[in-house]
Formats: structure tokens, C-alpha cells, sequence
């Protein structure tokens, strides 16, 4: 019986896969797909069947509480996850037969298998769409994180570009005026690299020891390790290794998870983060978790393994991964 579950949950996620991939194409295609790569498998000898009405749904997929949203009509096009149930049951007339159980009488009994595949899309906000090399390399580094990529201006953007996506990273190439308040309330989670952007995001204070820039600093100290915004990592690390630096910090206030400072000061925090539901400054309530990043676009040519470790947990931790 065992055996017959874990065949059936392979199926299930094998489709759940194709069908995320159709998904870019249209819904029916999603849906032929669920039943082709579902059919590979097989459970208890015979090909598993997927039934593309019954066992495919299109949803939405939040990470960071764990559930999935179903959505019917239009709505499915526009679906960031599927999820697949492959089933073996009495009503289908496939039910997986006992063998000891038949000894008190019980010859079959109902199996499926569960999987969701869900779609990591990030708006990528910048200053220009001709992109430097410094957002260039945060783009490739979100590429190769999984992420399927949207770019989008300060100036151009509207809070509603977020609106389905799994993340919103603003580079440090946005004009802080520019951008403004447009992803404050979004329902998504957001990594900040624009220290200036700080106070519109609610994640600072608005006085000139509450954010800002610093140059010329090489390490961070970790304060709390067992953070997964640490990535791993403890004590003084070094981010800039050929000694030229330049770091966005801000003063997150007690709700924040303060994991990293500038070596030397220990106001100056360089990787920070608000969990959903935290109050940040004047009464505004983190929708989704909010992470400031020290990583300022003039600096990640001179940057290190350690500098996109952090980059990475931050991603992981801010969409729910760690």
C-alpha cells in the first residue's frame, strides 16, 4: 500500500511539473499536460490517470503562509501554482487491491498522491531598463535562484505590477522619490537595496541617522546566526574582499529581526527583516515579510561568495523557503 502511495505522489508531482509548463502557453494545454506526464507513471502496474478536470487545479500559491488558493473561470490563466491530485479509488473504479487485508475482508482500498508546482516570478525594479552591470548581475543571480524575471522602471511601475508575483527586489539603482510609497502595501513580500526607500516602505525612520549609505566598509557583523537572513554565517564576515565598499543601512525599530551590522557600528544594520503581520514605523503593518539588503549597486562588482549568500537567504527567507 505504501509502495502504491509514493508511486502515486511521483505521478502527481511529474504532472504538476508538465502542467506548470503548459501553463505558459494556456490552461487546456496545462491541463493536456497533467494527463501526459502523469500517464509516465505507473502505480501498482498500471499507468497512472489523471483526470484534467477533476484532479488539476489552478491557483495561488503563498509561500509564506503555506496555502493554496483556488481559482476557477479566467482566473485560472493567470495562476502562479497548480496542484495535482493522482487518485486510485473505488469511485473511479481503479482502487488499489489488498493482499493480507483480505483476511477481514477488505479487498481495496482509496490511495492519491498530492503535489503542487507553483511559478517564482519577481518584478525587478530598476532605474533604467538598459541594465547596468550591477543589476545585471542581481538579475542573473534571481535567474539562477529559479525566478522568471520581470523588469520594470521606478518611474513606470504601479503598486498593481506585484499583484501575482512571488517577490519584488528593488535594485539600488531606483530613484527613491521616484518609486515613492507604490510598493509599501503590496501583498507580496519585497527585498529593499535603495536605503533611501527605507522611510517609504515604512522599514525606517525618516531622520538622517535613521538610513542611508556608508563607502568605504568592507565587513558586516552577524548578530543573530541562527537567523536564516545570516545564511549560515557568524561573526565578522568579510563582503568586500579588495577593500572598497559601499553598504545601504537602516535602524529597523525592536519588531525587526536585526541580523547584520557594519563592523564598527552597531546602529548602522545591513541586513534586516520584518516578518508578515509586524508593525513597522508609524503604525504601518508589513504585508508580506520586508528585507532591507545592504547590497548598493557601485559595490557588487567588488562583492564575494559571502555577499550573495546573503542575497540568497534573503531571497529564501523573504518568499517563505527557509
Amino acid at each position: 500500500m505504501q509502495l502504491v502511495k509514493t508511486q502515486l505522489q511521483r505521478a502527481s508531482e511529474a504532472a504538476a511539473r508538465g502542467a506548470l509548463t503548459g501553463l505558459s502557453i494556456n490552461v487546456a494545454t496545462a491541463q493536456n499536460m497533467a494527463v501526459t506526464w502523469g500517464g509516465r507513471n505507473s502505480a501498482d502496474g498500471s499507468s497512472v490517470v489523471i483526470d484534467p478536470l477533476n484532479d488539476v487545479d489552478f491557483g495561488n500559491w503563498d509561500s509564506t503562509a503555506r496555502t493554496f488558493t483556488v481559482l476557477v473561470g479566467a482566473a485560472q490563466a493567470n495562476a502562479n501554482s497548480i496542484r495535482v491530485t493522482a487518485r486510485r479509488t473505488t469511485a473511479r473504479g481503479n482502487p488499489v487491491p489488498m493482499t493480507f487485508a483480505k483476511l477481514f475482508g477488505v479487498n481495496t482500498c482509496n490511495a492519491n498522491g498530492v503535489a503542487i508546482a507553483w511559478r517564482r516570478t519577481v518584478l525587478f525594479l530598476v532605474g533604467s531598463l538598459t541594465l547596468p552591470s550591477s543589476d545585471q548581475a542581481q538579475y542573473d543571480r534571481l535567474a539562477g535562484l529559479g525566478y522568471s524575471i520581470t523588469v520594470q522602471t521606478d518611474t513606470a511601475c504601479v503598486a498593481g505590477d506585484a499583484t501575482g508575483k512571488t517577490l519584488v527586489f528593488i535594485s539600488q539603482s531606483v530613484g527613491s522619490a521616484a518609486l515613492g510609497i507604490k510598493m509599501r502595501d503590496v501583498a507580496v513580500p519585497v527585498i529593499d537595496c535603495e536605503g533611501n526607500n527605507f522611510p517609504y516602505m515604512q522599514m525606517t525612520g525618516n531622520t538622517a541617522s535613521d538610513y542611508g549609505d556608508h563607502s568605504n566598509y568592507m565587513q558586516v557583523t552577524v548578530q543573530v546566526p541562527s537567523h536564516p537572513l545570516a545564511g549560515g554565517m557568524s561573526g565578522t564576515v568579510t563582503v568586500y574582499p579588495d577593500g572598497w565598499g559601499d553598504m545601504n543601512t537602516g535602524l529597523p525599530n525592536g519588531n525587526a529581526a536585526k541580523v547584520a551590522y557594519v563592523t564598527g557600528n552597531g546602529t548602522w544594520w545591513a541586513v534586516f527583516g520584518y516578518d508578515t503581520g509586524a508593525v513597522m514605523f508609524n503604525g504601518y503593518v508589513a504585508q508580506k515579510r520586508r528585507v532591507g539588503l545592504f547590497m548598493r549597486q557601485p559595490s557588487l562588482s567588488h562583492t564575494n561568495s559571502n555577499a550573495w549568500n546573503f542575497f540568497d537567504a534573503s531571497v529564501k527567507w523573504a518568499v517563505g523557503d527557509i
